[in-house]
């Protein structure tokens, strides 16, 4: 699978003054506007007023992110006012409909895998180094691109409950039973792991689905196709529904990134390295990210980002809600974040690292 690389970290090859062909477009351009102006105008107050406005907006789009400025700028006044379920809001967010389990937007049309969770402490130690060889090689063996999602919910044994006391007689030893579950459920705040996998259309939807089915279930996973009324059941189930919106895949991963407050990286499992941390620090976002993996790398120190301990959710809220309260520190810790990732991740900066690497090996050979 690859990964699409974000404007602030694409190599952008510098022709003439240390300039972009974009820089110099907007440059030349401006020149040729303000030669004109000198040439058509006569009043020296209008044409100096208008020269410095050209100029300004030039230096503007070649320095300051103009373009964008105006692109955001035009996006918040036409979607400000746009209600959760309204057609604005489909607008903005690209969902045209969902039909039965295909998901469609603008461009493209994805569906969603439910992979049944199994309990993998249960298996034996072989057993799991094949659960995840397996699962390795499904994942280098797929051709089309997919996102993994892990969500957690809260356990409801309520149906359980009902049968089980449908076929008991003494109500007291089922009263304890249910109160003791209960207890130890809420006391040890155990949850549900759901898993899914997100399937984009690359060709034909329904084959791809197919295929990633029959590989899941080769390796003894099971799956189910979430369909719309899934969908919305899961969010409702969490009360979550009027705070999630299903957004879908989305070349324009900036302009989505840009709207939030906070990027949070919420894995369980370790990453190998975690590139949207980058995305979102080379963005200016505070980014609140698990201490495993690829994130410690990332993230050096309190001052460009936060780590937590992973599955510790009661300390990621405390570290959304004390930034979501402080504003100016946000602000800081992004602006530090942004440096950080253009000092130590960018392509240049990429690229003579790995080069180092490759001559360390050939001298130590």
């Amino acid at each position: 699978m690859s990964y699409e690389i974000p404007p602030p970290l694409q190599h952008k090859e510098k022709i003439i003054f240390n300039l972009t062909f974009e820089q110099l477009l907007y440059a030349g351009t401006a020149l040729l506007i303000d030669g004109v102006i000198f040439k058509v105008i006569n009043n020296s107050s209008i044409k100096f007023t208008l020269i410095g406005i050209t100029t300004t907006s030039a230096v503007l789009f070649m320095f300051f992110k103009g373009k964008e400025w105006i692109k955001n700028l035009y996006h918040f006044y036409k979607f400000r006012k746009a209600d959760i379920y309204s057609n604005l809001m489909k607008e903005f967010i690209g969902i045209k409909e969902v039909n039965n389990y295909i998901i469609n937007n603008k461009n493209q049309k994805i569906a969603v895998l439910e992979v049944h969770s199994i309990n993998f402490n249960i298996k034996t130690e072989l057993e799991q180094e094949a659960i995840i060889l397996g699962f390795q090689k499904l994942l280098n063996s797929i051709d089309f691109p997919i996102q993994i999602i892990i969500a957690s919910e809260n356990i409801s044994l309520e149906d359980h409950y009902n049968k089980l006391e449908s076929k008991t007689k003494n109500k007291a030893l089922f009263n304890f039973y249910k109160n003791f579950i209960n207890k130890e459920i809420n006391n040890n705040e155990i949850k549900n792991r759901k898993f899914y996998i997100i399937i984009k259309e690359s060709s034909n939807l329904e084959i791809q689905t197919n295929i990633l089915t029959e590989k899941l279930r080769s390796i003894g996973l099971k799956t189910n196709i979430v369909n719309k009324n899934e969908l919305l059941n899961m969010t409702k189930s969490l009360g979550l529904e009027d705070s999630i919106v299903f957004t879908g895949f989305h070349e324009n991963v900036q302009d989505y990134i840009d709207a939030m407050d906070i990027l949070v990286h919420a894995s369980i499992n370790p990453e190998p390295f975690g590139f949207v941390i980058c995305e979102g620090m080379a963005l200016k976002k505070t980014v609140i990210a698990t201490d495993a993996g690829g994130p410690q790398e990332i993230i050096t120190g309190p001052e460009i980002g936060y780590l937590y301990e992973r599955g510790n959710s009661l300390k990621l809220a405390e570290l959304i809600i004390k930034f979501l309260n402080d504003p100016e520190e946000m602000e800081k810790v992004g602006i530090m974040a942004e440096k950080h990732i253009h000092e130590n991740f960018s392509v240049d900066k990429m690229v003579d690292k790995i080069e180092n690497l490759y001559r360390e090996m050939l001298e130590n050979k």
